[in-house]
């Protein structure tokens, strides 16, 4: 029997997803739970793996195809005789689809006469062209590919030539000259469709053609298809700059304290087999400015015109992968120790970084932060994670001479920058929300007031 294989509900209202990779292909062999098809959807990319064992006899969708949930992904061959006959049939053809098969029958017989199979293969500016130098296309054997007439048959003809070159006599064109001449004759192609001159006898194969002329003709350029995460990315990017009206805000911190506390709880940390960065340091500040500011910690639900406090704090980390960027969550940082959230950062990040991330740990964030300090430069300008209403970014930190009660010191000094919506948080309030937050930097014995 033939089963009808359908893009499962995920929850979380999930109504579609998008196809990013195919495992199988028609033909294949699967047995139950084996991996068919990477999906992704605005929470998260999931594998779905096959219910039963079977063969593969049709996929619906390439990559890059959105498809609703519900809709038939593929159909699988599995093994079950009382079915199959059922199935089969089914399947008998009807009168009628006798009579649609005729039909098409005749029509195909009709395409295949001589006249249609001696049609001039040409561009809407080659056969323009003819016009305007009177050359009967018909007369011509073209150079090009499949015996598609060029610029240069006509060229020919009209020099006096005896016959146009033969595809190996063609003169060859360095990719600038061919991208002109396309130019140019889109330009005539696209006069000849306002003045109502397209020729409507130009079948599929010649569309095709002028296709193929076109990609020929960018042999300078690389095609790379705008799908999967980094479409998603370019899409939640998209929706966060048009809904909400960022603001920037910079300022620097005297990391020094941090990098020495770091530094003194680096044995421990390597005893309990835990990576200890300067993130979990940074996080349990940014949730005791949260908790002073909640209007931070918030979002805006615009249909009912209300502002959602959150007591809860969820950390997202922009993680770089290598098929974009992606942000997993620390869930509820307040209650986690700087050894609990460094635990946690290693966990979602690796698995992100795998492609493995739970859908879970990518739901639920309430506040951002960027961290490119292991890069390098000194500032940037965040995008929000909507509907999030900020994002922190961090920097890389470095010594340089400060003053200090009339003295120069050298001391460890990083730039933070925030981007916040300004329909929820105005500019003073950011500027109180970063002094606050940096007060805990560099005074990090602050932190453990509260800690868990």
């Amino acid at each position: 029997m033939i089963f009808e294989f359908k893009l499962p509900d995920i929850g979380e209202g999930v109504v579609e997803g998008e196809i990013v990779e195919w495992k199988v292909k028609p033909g294949d062999e699967v047995i139950e739970d084996q991996p068919m098809v990477e999906v992704m959807t605005d929470k998260a990319t999931v594998e779905l793996p096959s219910p039963k064992k079977g063969k593969i006899v049709e996929i619906n969708g390439k990559a890059g195809d959105k498809i609703k949930v519900g809709a038939i992904l593929l159909k699988i061959e599995v093994a079950d005789d009382t079915d199959a006959k059922v199935e089969q049939k089914k399947e008998q053809p009807t009168e009628r689809d006798i009579e649609k098969k005729q039909v098409s029958q005749k029509e195909e017989t009709v395409e295949m006469q001589p006249e249609e199979k001696a049609r001039v293969i040409a561009t809407l500016a080659i056969r323009k062209l003819a016009r305007d130098m009177n050359i009967e296309l018909a007369k011509i054997k073209g150079s090009g590919e499949g015996g598609r007439v060029l610029r240069e048959d006509l060229m020919q003809l009209a020099q006096g030539e005896k016959e146009p070159t033969t595809k190996e006599e063609k003169i060859v064109m360095v990719p600038s000259e061919m991208h002109e001449q396309h130019k140019e004759e889109k330009v005539v192609e696209m006069q000849a469709k306002e003045q109502g001159q397209f020729d409507e006898d130009i079948e599929k194969a010649e569309v095709i053609e002028v296709l193929r002329g076109v990609s020929e003709s960018a042999t300078s350029e690389e095609i790379i298809p705008y799908i999967g995460l980094r479409r998603k990315i370019g899409e939640r990017m998209s929706l966060s700059k048009s809904k909400v009206p960022h603001f920037s805000y910079v300022d620097e911190v005297d990391m020094t304290e941090i990098v020495q506390t770091r530094q003194n709880f680096l044995p421990i940390a390597e005893e309990r087999n835990v990576k200890l960065t300067f993130l979990p340091f940074i996080i349990k500040a940014l949730v005791a400015a949260l908790k002073k500011y909640p209007m931070a910690n918030s979002s805006l639900d615009e249909e009912k015109n209300e502002i959602i406090l959150k007591k809860y704090y969820n950390i997202g980390i922009a993680t770089a992968t290598e098929k974009g960027l992606i942000v997993p969550v620390v869930k509820n940082a307040d209650k986690k120790s700087i050894l609990q959230i460094a635990v946690d950062i290693e966990r979602i990040g690796t698995a992100a970084k795998a492609g493995k991330v739970l859908l879970e740990d990518l739901q639920g964030g309430t506040f951002s932060i960027t961290n490119v300090g292991s890069i390098g430069g000194l500032f940037s300008s965040p995008i929000i994670n909507y509907p999030e209403v900020g994002i922190m970014g961090v920097h890389k930190i470095h010594k340089r001479p400060v003053v200090r009660q009339n003295t120069m010191v050298i001391r460890d000094m990083m730039y933070i920058s925030f981007c916040f919506d300004h329909r929820i948080v105005d500019g003073a309030m950011a500027a109180e929300f970063a002094k606050y937050l940096i007060h805990y930097l560099e005074n990090p014995s602050l932190l453990f007031i509260d800690m868990v």
